[in-house]
């Protein structure tokens, strides 16, 4: 009478093996896999500040060849209706939020609305890949007070008004002392901006001697405060190291030059690029911050 033979199987050995090789290949294409999506991140964002780029400077044509202007005014200076400063990194008008404007009347100062169309084609634009930032959809429009005038616009719309570690700003004329005051905020609810924009420079491309290699007009955010007295008035660059909070780490981060490139820094390079590029908007502009404005961002 004929056995039957056992059925085959697998020994302990045998799936030790193969389990070791499984892990052996995931070992290898895993690191590969993590390395392309941070590379195919990288590049998104990049894109991202090209098209910031083609959109500020096509505000730029639209408005007397100067970009978007988020610097507060000269404290001393008597100007109606009080001002609403945003955020130095305020690139709402490329997205066709209304802002204002400084504008001489005559022989004193005002602000008025400036309206934009949209210069950016897809929100998604403001908001780095590698980071969970999300900009919120557009609101319905509402009336809201704008000097003595009652106006439709998107003033309370604020996911790309200020970069993550930003604050509103609110100038007071103070008619006691002739001058504003500074009353900085946080907004509510919190916005998530994934780049710094230099518009407290006032940027324009029409001063003579500025080196366009070196003023970056946007780059990823790195958590860092660049208006503080340590780094604008002492010189203490610390603080400005790249952390885990920035958009791609400690790794480094794209920048927008004005000259239309967008180029990898790394994190040896950081500091000084950052740096060199508002030296480069102070000495073109003679403009620095007055202290009341310091440590905003």
């Amino acid at each position: 009478m004929c056995q039957k033979g056992r059925r085959a199987a697998f020994t302990l050995v045998e799936m030790l093996v193969v389990i070791g090789i499984i892990m052996l290949l995931a070992g290898i294409t895993l690191p590969a896999i993590t390395t392309q999506g941070r590379a195919g991140r990288e590049t998104s964002c990049r894109n991202n500040l090209k098209q910031i780029g083609v959109g500020l400077f096509s505000y730029m044509v639209n408005w007397d060849r100067v970009f978007i202007a988020n610097r507060p005014p000269d404290t001393a200076m008597q100007k109606t209706p009080t001002p609403a400063f945003t955020s130095y990194d305020d690139l709402s008008p490329l997205w066709g939020v209304p802002t204002t404007r400084l504008e001489r009347k005559g022989t004193t100062f005002e602000y008025d609305a400036v309206w934009t169309g949209r210069m950016i084609g897809n929100i998604r634009v403001f908001n780095c890949p590698s980071t969970r930032d999300v900009a919120g959809d557009l609101p319905e429009p509402k009336a809201e007070k704008w000097g003595d005038a009652t106006r439709t616009g998107w003033w309370s719309w604020k996911d790309i008004r200020y970069k993550r570690t930003g604050a509103s700003i609110t100038l007071n004329w103070d008619a006691a002392t002739s001058k504003y005051t500074v009353a900085a905020g946080i907004p509510t609810p919190p916005a998530k901006l994934s780049y710094e924009y230099c518009g407290e420079f006032s940027p324009s491309p029409q001063y003579i001697g500025i080196n366009t290699n070196i003023a970056w007009l946007a780059h990823d955010e790195d958590a860092n405060n660049e208006n503080t007295k340590a780094v604008m008035r002492d010189k203490y660059y610390k603080s400005m190291e790249l952390t885990a909070t920035a958009n791609h780490g400690k790794r480094g981060g794209n920048m927008l030059f004005l000259d239309g490139r967008v180029e990898w820094v790394n994190t040896q390079q950081w500091i000084g690029r950052v740096m060199d590029g508002i030296r480069e908007w102070e000495k073109a502009t003679s403009w620095k911050l007055a202290d009341a404005y310091l440590g905003i961002p």
